[in-house]
């Protein structure tokens, strides 16, 4: 994945930076669907919200669903 760096810098300079959990958290979570694509399972979406909870991701295994 490309960094976009014009895009980073405009976010810092504009005081629009994410605290650093929230950064660790998206990378974390790229990293876990960047895994997860390599064993064959299929992205279906991310950050999906429930009325209890917040799933990271949501990807398909053939007929399963998994839901991190």
């Amino acid at each position: 994945m490309a960094i976009n760096l014009l895009g980073r810098i405009g976010a810092w300079w504009h005081g629009r930076v994410k605290p650093s959990h929230l950064r660790y958290g998206e990378l974390g979570e790229r990293a876990a669907r960047k895994q997860l694509r390599r064993q064959g399972l299929k992205f279906l979406t991310a950050n999906f919200r429930t009325e209890r909870r917040e799933l990271d991701l949501v990807m398909c295994d053939k007929d399963c669903l998994a839901l991190c």
